[in-house]
């Protein structure tokens, strides 16, 4: 594989070389090949094996990380457990709630644990190890240099117990993925007509579709500002401006809604509301990781929200889109 790589959940695991950047969300992981740029890992468990080798840097958020292979840039990582056995020839930063070091690290090293910090006899570090726990205490039997362990409020964790944290990201995952589901049930019980119609609109002529959608996102700001210049006109020019930011901000759910939508009437299936509001919120989160792929994810995702911009328009209650439309 010779570009980068978006992986959501699922047991993964590398045995073949990489040329790209690696990003995962939750699952398993594991690497056993090398990588040649970076390593991003959101959630679950990760696993660096011995062969294992990431030419760039090492950024992770996770349950727990062993990293028995080699890093050459940085390792910044937030866990339940960390354990290194390895190599990492950057700096070393890690909080977590137990850390355990064997391997040999070249760069200086923030190690910060809620619970527990032990450096194994075998371990070897050249740089200052800068350190906190809460008994400001490390289990330590490594032949280290006088001076080389540095007790360091300054890398304090504020909460009790560090899987707080992640609690607390995941539940704020949870709360927008509630939040967007409520605004689907709203959005589609107002408007089933208009989406259904959208979906067609989009498939049967996705050209004039995006056509529009870019009009409209072009145009709007250009007429609130000319609204704002008039002064006269100026309370239009402030309708406008948060009628498109609230347009902009729902882009990917009204998006999610029309492909849902179009697949809806597609399969021909008599489609309760809660499936089709589950079936956009699958859609919005698959948006959403098409947003976060590297070089075409992002144009990518701009592009089909302007599709269904341009299909809603066309079937608007606007009679001259509507007029278009029918064209």
């Amino acid at each position: 594989i010779l570009n980068d790589i978006l992986i959501a959940g699922g047991d993964l695991r590398f045995d073949g070389y990489v040329g790209g950047t690696v990003r995962t969300i939750g699952g398993r992981l594991t690497i056993s090949a090398p990588i040649t740029h970076d390593l991003v890992v959101a959630g679950g468990n990760v696993i660096i094996e011995p062969k294992g080798r990431i030419g760039g840097d090492l950024l992770g958020a996770c349950g727990k990380l062993d990293l028995s292979g080699e890093i050459t840039g940085n390792t910044n990582v937030r866990a339940g457990t960390f354990t290194l056995d390895g190599v990492t020839h950057g700096s070393l930063d890690v909080k977590a709630e137990w850390i355990i070091i064997r391997g040999r690290s070249e760069g200086q090293c923030n190690l910060a644990a809620t619970s527990d910090i032990t450096i194994d006899d075998h371990a070897q570090l050249a740089a200052e190890v800068h350190y906190w726990t809460p008994d400001q205490k490390l289990d330590t039997h490594a032949r280290l240099k006088p001076g080389q362990l540095i007790f360091d409020p300054i890398l304090k964790i504020d909460r009790g117990r560090w899987y707080y944290s992640g609690a607390t990201g995941f539940m704020g995952l949870i709360w927008y993925l509630g939040m967007a589901l409520v605004l689907i049930f709203v959005l589609q019980y107002l408007f089933p007509k208009a989406f259904s119609a959208a979906g067609a609109s989009a498939a049967y002529n996705p050209l004039a579709s995006f056509g529009w959608g870019l009009l409209f996102v072009v145009t709007v700001p250009i007429l609130a500002i000319v609204s704002f210049l008039l002064f006269i006109a100026a309370p239009l020019g402030v309708f406008l401006l948060l009628s498109y930011a609230c347009i902009l901000f729902l882009g990917g759910v009204l998006t999610a809604l029309v492909a849902a939508y179009w697949l809806k009437d597609n399969t021909r299936g008599k489609w309760k509301p809660a499936r089709t509001a589950f079936v956009a919120l699958g859609m919005l989160i698959l948006l959403r990781l098409i947003a976060a792929t590297p070089f075409l994810g992002f144009p990518l995702f701009c592009i089909l929200v302007c599709i269904a911009f341009g299909a809603l328009l066309q079937n608007s209650p606007i009679p001259y889109f509507r007029k278009k439309a029918a064209n």
